[in-house]
């Protein structure tokens, strides 16, 4: 690191520290990696939710993102788990692509592959990384999902899936058929309560088909290893017995 990066990196640290982040639903509390323009929320103000979610715990920024504490796992599992290249598909606002993007960064080592098939969208998340100082961590592929799945030669360590509800089961089995993807696969949107306060996107019986799906995927390529929380928006995460792999 040069002396004019370190010396950015202790003035935004003493900065932190000095001025804490205001409280938002009764918590001061606000992911490190995340960027100071992003403005954040209840969970229960940025998306429709059913009691049973609990939704007033999280935080939120918009209806389209992540939750923020669901970004802030993902972010740690991949300090954990050092993955060398990391497949998203479905860009959205970026804000999971920074999360993903700064994990690598702290790690020092690491490529985040999102997958946009809204040209519009992919050029938008690209002009947020760059802000956000992380485009070297970043390889967008603005193309079809299952497309580049069906072809690409990248060995993948962790998979985040969260496109279109109807397709993420079948991303995953593709990138399992090919024997690309050798880490977790992770599944946003899994709540069973979801649709009884939002009715599209997907509505039923097409929530109920995707989380029957990921069961499926679970039992056939994951030898049944299916963990799940149903707060908030709910995620899913399916899991190799080892991993890395034995080599």
């Amino acid at each position: 690191m040069s002396i004019i990066k370190m010396a950015k990196s202790i003035k935004k640290n003493v900065k932190a520290e000095l001025n804490p982040p205001p409280a938002v639903a009764g918590r001061v509390w606000r992911p490190q990696w995340l960027p100071s323009w992003f403005v954040l929320k209840s969970e229960a103000e940025a998306h429709p939710h059913d009691p049973a979610e609990r939704a007033e715990l999280f935080l939120g920024y918009n209806t389209g993102s992540t939750e923020m504490e669901v970004l802030n796992w993902l972010y740690s599992t991949i300090l954990l788990l050092k993955p060398q290249h990391i497949v998203e598909t479905g860009a959205a606002d970026g804000l999971g692509t920074i999360a993903l993007a700064s994990a690598c960064k702290a790690n020092g080592f690491g490529r985040v592959h999102s997958i946009e098939i809204d040209t519009e969208v992919c050029a938008r998340a690209q002009e947020l990384l760059k802000r956000a100082e992380l485009a070297e961590w970043v390889e967008y592929h603005c193309e079809d999902s299952q497309q580049f799945l069906g072809k690409t030669k990248v060995q993948f360590d962790l998979g985040f899936f969260d496109s279109l509800c109807e397709i993420r089961a079948q991303e995953c089995a593709v990138c399992m058929e090919r024997g690309i993807l050798h880490g977790p696969a992770i599944f946003h949107d899994t709540s069973p309560h979801r649709t009884k306060t939002l009715k599209k996107d997907p509505g039923e019986p097409a929530h109920s088909e995707y989380r029957k799906a990921l069961k499926a995927v679970a039992t056939k390529y994951f030898d049944g290893n299916f963990c799940e929380t149903t707060l908030s928006r709910g995620l899913t995460i399916l899991l190799p017995k080892v991993y890395p792999p034995a080599t």
